[in-house]
């Protein structure tokens, strides 16, 4: 919900080289690191996921927020129209008109004709974690000693 997604991040530039400017298009914290070295002229490496805000953001792909700590999947897809979130959890699906007033806008019914394009991308986004999670878990953990510790904290059975 808003009161956990929306987060304003203001950025001085030591250097005043940067033009002010202010991104309103939904987004993602990933996106922190290309930006930063996009102004200071270095090359993201290929291993991040996230793009740089510098440039004007026309992007059709929602911003994906999750909470990761939790036991069941909990994630919001936003993007400047809409917003859907999914709570495994609770047992719900929420989908909203951001137009509209209220503190999430206004919420659609979920037989609504764009929740399936939500839809898609929820599945797309949990196959995604679900191999995430298994290349991480695939990995032989040699050291004993983080083994053992990993255990006691419910990481590895």
């Amino acid at each position: 919900h808003n009161v956990l997604l929306n987060v304003p991040l203001v950025v001085r530039d030591p250097t005043d080289t940067v033009s002010d400017g202010t991104v309103d298009t939904p987004t993602e914290l990933v996106n922190i690191a290309p930006t930063i070295l996009d102004v200071t002229d270095e090359t993201a490496p290929d291993s991040f996921e996230g793009i740089s805000l510098g440039a004007t953001i026309e992007c059709e792909a929602p911003a994906i927020g999750e909470a990761e700590l939790t036991p069941g999947y909990r994630a919001a897809f936003v993007t400047e129209e809409r917003k859907y979130i999914v709570d495994d959890i609770e047992e719900e699906i929420r989908f909203y008109d951001r137009a509209e007033d209220g503190p999430e806008g206004a919420e659609l019914p979920n037989d609504h004709e764009d929740i399936e394009r939500f839809r898609g991308l929820e599945h797309t986004h949990r196959e995604r974690d679900t191999a995430v999670e298994v290349a991480a878990t695939a990995q032989e953990i040699e050291d004993e000693d983080v083994r053992d510790r990993l255990e006691k904290l419910g990481y590895l059975e």
